[in-house]
């Protein structure tokens, strides 16, 4: 079956799922009414709106490889298990930064329903545009609170089976895609590096070549390697929020593993960065002269 007829078929049969969006068992014996639309634009997962009249939900599904290029680059579908604890520990620390997740079916499917931000938008597609939140600040901040220290060793009650949490997330197959492409291939001449050419071979070049970088990185790749501080989102960035104006929400936890506080905070304020000096390219120069 295709992942879109996995995917209805689950609801379908799930009674708590179609309890969310108002299916009885008289209404689905008349067939074909659910509705699918795939909204998934990251590298991962596919991901589908599941509606019924004015109701809907979001089905993610985990392949047993990366989504944006396909079968020749495998990559466990296991992650969604990671991806369905880590949001269930960061919905008991922050709920109201994280989605509600409704339903989750491990293998063979990998399926995680959750809430539907119908009103929100991607924060880096929102900055992009130069659009402000308010509280955006705030709510990230409150969030990298909560659940870093609310999962490490210095929380007030910290749980009995953390131990066996760690060595949970440990499992994770994500952690060596992270280690390749944050501490391995921005350093050497890999195929998947992407820069603007040739206006920044020279940086590039200085970058790859300079010896003291390389080493000081090295050391934190062993940090990134052997500390086990607390759980991180560990590919938190602007893609991995969602905002209105008045709310948001963090996202898409797959990559989820205990390791130093600093990655998840480095790595966001890394993306607000790079957003703000990627800003004259993204607009015009009449646009750029009037800041």
């Amino acid at each position: 079956m295709s992942s879109s007829e996995v995917v209805c078929g689950w609801v379908e049969s799930n009674p708590v799922l179609c309890g969310v969006l108002g299916l009885g068992k008289e209404t689905l014996a008349g067939g074909g009414l659910l509705q699918l639309q795939e909204i998934g634009d990251g590298n991962m997962n596919f991901v589908y709106v599941v509606s019924y009249g004015d109701r809907a939900i979001v089905v993610k599904q985990a392949v047993p490889y990366v989504r944006c290029v396909g079968t020749s680059w495998p990559q466990s579908a296991e992650r969604a298990s990671y991806e369905h604890a880590a949001l269930q520990r960061q919905w008991t620390l922050a709920p109201a930064l994280v989605p509600a997740v409704y339903q989750y079916a491990p293998a063979p499917h990998h399926l995680i329903a959750m809430q539907y931000l119908h009103s929100h938008i991607i924060l880096r597609k929102g900055l992009l545009h130069r659009r402000v939140y308010p509280h955006v600040g705030k709510h990230l901040g409150t969030f990298l609170g909560r659940t870093l220290f609310g999962t490490s060793i210095y929380a007030p009650h910290v749980p009995q089976e953390r131990d066996a949490d760690v060595a949970f997330f440990e499992a994770n197959d994500l952690i060596k895609l992270t280690e390749q492409v944050i501490f391995t291939e921005p350093l050497t001449s890999s195929p998947n590096n992407r820069w603007t050419s040739p206006d920044l071979d020279d940086d590039v070049k200085a970058i790859q070549n300079n010896a003291a970088l390389k080493e000081r990185v090295a050391e934190l790749h062993k940090l990134f390697v052997t500390s086990k501080e607390a759980l991180l989102h560990a590919d938190l960035h602007t893609g991995s929020v969602m905002v209105t104006a008045d709310d948001t929400k963090v996202i898409d936890p797959e990559f989820a593993f205990y390791g130093p506080m600093g990655f998840d905070k480095g790595k966001l304020i890394a993306n607000f960065l790079m957003c703000y000096l990627s800003q004259d390219a993204h607009h015009t120069e009449s646009e750029c002269s009037r800041r």
